[in-house]
């Protein structure tokens, strides 16, 4: 049965990026492929921020204690990352996040990347 799954289909190797747990192998590149398939979705984003988004994510995840968080969904995750402000107020990865709810909310049947 698991040799009948996609494990190889792009969408499912892009979408690696969102899994939490696997941020330090994630690549923005990744986010990047979405973005190109959903461009109408994405119009203003900026990639340099991005990016800045995606190394801030890295850098949290090396200074954080991750233990316990396996239990949670990646969607509960994400929303609670795009949540997450800087000292001045700002959010700290508002496209990123953008992105990741996008992947976590596309049904496998309708991915168009």
């Amino acid at each position: 049965m698991i040799k009948n799954f996609p494990l190889d289909h792009q969408v499912l190797k892009h979408a690696k990026f969102v899994n939490y747990e696997a941020r330090l192998h994630g690549n923005v590149s990744s986010a990047q492929f979405f973005i190109a398939g959903y461009q109408t979705f994405f119009e203003n984003l900026n990639l340099d921020d991005l990016h800045g988004e995606f190394v801030a994510v890295v850098k949290l995840a090396m200074a954080t204690e991750t233990k316990g968080l396996n239990f949670l969904r990646m969607d509960v995750i994400w929303e609670n990352l795009s949540k997450l402000k800087d000292l001045s107020g700002n959010f700290k990865f508002p496209q990123l996040s953008k992105v990741a709810k996008l992947v976590l909310a596309i049904p496998p049947q309708q991915c168009r990347c």
